[in-house]
């Protein structure tokens, strides 16, 4: 981590600068309806059935934080995406 924090960092920041570019984090996410979170049980010997309603969506975000700052974007996309 200290190599990472003295060596790797400096060199990041350096080129963003130097392409005027900017360093985001980003994290994305994905959430279904139907996924069966938790735990259950059942009777030895028989699987336990957990019932769902059918009725299935999914949401997938994306958020990203700055170094230089409070920055606001916001895409939103209603269809499937790959990165």
């Amino acid at each position: 981590m200290a190599r990472w924090h003295e060596e790797t960092w400096p060199a990041i920041r350096a080129k963003a600068k130097r392409d005027g570019g900017e360093i985001l984090f980003a994290d994305q996410v994905g959430i279904r309806s139907d996924q069966v979170t938790g735990r259950t049980w059942g009777e030895k010997g028989r699987t336990p059935v957990v019932r769902r309603s059918g009725n299935r969506f999914s949401v997938n975000a994306m958020s990203a934080i700055s170094t230089s700052g409070p920055h606001v974007r916001y895409v939103l996309n209603e269809n499937p995406m790959s990165f």
